[in-house]
C-alpha cells in the first residue's frame, strides 16, 4: 500500500512539473517518461555569433517511474550539427547539466537543468564574442585584393595543423587575412583542421605570425617547402 502511495506521489509530481514546463518553454516535448527541451543558441550570420543559423540543440531527459522523489532524471544534449561544436563547449554544457541534476535530486529538476545548460551556452557565446572582438582589434589594416601586389620574392608553401577549425570568426578571419596579404590559402574545416599556404615567403611568414596570435587549442606548422613555380591558383 505504501509503495502504491509513493508511486502515486511521484506520478503526481511529474504531472505537476509537466504542466509548469509547458507554460514556461516553447517547443518542449513532454510525456511521463521523456522530456525534450530546445536550448537557446546564439545563432546568426554575423561572425561574432557562436553558432550558425542551422545549428540546433535539445536537452533530452529520461524519467524513471520513481522520478522525482526517489530517483534522479538523466539527461543528454543532442546537437543537430555536432561536428561544428567544439568539445570544450559540449563538456561545459554537460557539466552544467550534471551539476544542476545533482543539486536538485529528490525534487523537480528539468527546469534547473535547462536553465543551467542555457547559462553555460550564454557564457560560451560571450567568450566567443569577446575573442572575435579581440581578433578584430588586432587584425591587419583593411585593404582590397586590387591593392595586393606580388613582389616576386621567394615562393614558399606551408602546411599548418590545427586541433579544429570550426568557428565562423576563424574561418572569416583566415579568408580576410589571405586576401589582405595576397597568399593562396586552402582550409580544411572540422576536426582536425588544416591550412595550406602558398605565396611569397615574407607574406606567408606574416600570415603565420598573425594567426598564431589568435586563440587556438592547438596550432602548429607541420610542413614547409620552397617552390620554383605555383601549384595553387593566386587569390
Amino acid at each position: 500500500m505504501a509503495e502504491h502511495s509513493r508511486a502515486a506521489e511521484n506520478a503526481a509530481a511529474r504531472a505537476d512539473e509537466r504542466e509548469a514546463l509547458s507554460s514556461i518553454f516553447d517547443g518542449i516535448s513532454l510525456n511521463d517518461d521523456t522530456v525534450t527541451a530546445p536550448l537557446d543558441l546564439d545563432a546568426g550570420d554575423d561572425d561574432a555569433t557562436l553558432f550558425e543559423p542551422g545549428d540546433k540543440a535539445v536537452l533530452r531527459f529520461t524519467l524513471s517511474p520513481s522520478y522525482p522523489l526517489d530517483a534522479p532524471a538523466t539527461a543528454t544534449v543532442a546537437w543537430a550539427t555536432a561536428y561544428r561544436v567544439p568539445s570544450s563547449i559540449k563538456d561545459h554544457v554537460d557539466a552544467a547539466v550534471a551539476a544542476a541534476l545533482a543539486h536538485t535530486q529528490g525534487d523537480a529538476a528539468i527546469y534547473s537543468a535547462v536553465a543551467a545548460a542555457n547559462e553555460a551556452l550564454s557564457e560560451e557565446a560571450e567568450r566567443h564574442a569577446a575573442a572575435y572582438a579581440s581578433w578584430r582589434s588586432a587584425a591587419p589594416p583593411i585593404t582590397s585584393r586590387e591593392e595586393v601586389v606580388w613582389e616576386g620574392t621567394e615562393l614558399t608553401r606551408r602546411l599548418i595543423y590545427s586541433h579544429h577549425i570550426i568557428a565562423p570568426s576563424k574561418r572569416a578571419g583566415l579568408r580576410e587575412c589571405a586576401q589582405i596579404l595576397g597568399v593562396t590559402t586552402l582550409v580544411k574545416i572540422g576536426w582536425p583542421g588544416a591550412i595550406c599556404l602558398e605565396g611569397p615567403k615574407d607574406r606567408v611568414d606574416a600570415f603565420v605570425n598573425h594567426i598564431s596570435r589568435w586563440r587556438w587549442k592547438q596550432l602548429a606548422v607541420r610542413g614547409e617547402q620552397d617552390a620554383d613555380s605555383r601549384a595553387l591558383p593566386r587569390v
